[in-house]
């Protein structure tokens, strides 16, 4: 399974949030994370268009187009598990916009 986290930067930088959760197991899972949202459309944030609903848990068979368009690739035609790969790589980060996907990896015991 792997875990991603959806981070919203503040216009200036000098904040952060989280605002949802994205997953994959067999399938893509996102769903909001309630109070950040909270907190963060006090200071500008808007919901996704393609995930309308904040009590929603999607699902797809594929990424999602919100974050499908924030990796980089030199082919339309990669396995689910590459899209992985590259949206860890690249942390889904656009000029265009102030989101950020993180990938969370479990903390090692001892580390």
């Amino acid at each position: 399974m792997e875990k991603f986290d959806i981070l919203w930067n503040r216009y200036d930088g000098k904040f952060s949030c989280l605002v949802g959760h994205l997953e994959y197991t067999d399938k893509w899972l996102f769903y909001y994370d309630k109070e950040g949202v909270s907190v963060a459309n006090k200071l500008g944030f808007i919901l996704f268009p393609e995930f309308p609903d904040i009590e929603e848990v999607y699902t797809s068979a594929k990424l999602f187009s919100t974050f499908d368009l924030r990796i980089r690739r030199t082919t339309q035609n990669i396995s689910e598990e590459e899209k992985i790969h590259l949206l860890t790589e690249s942390k889904g980060i656009l000029q265009t916009d102030n989101i950020m996907v993180q990938n969370v990896k479990p903390l090692v015991k001892g580390r």
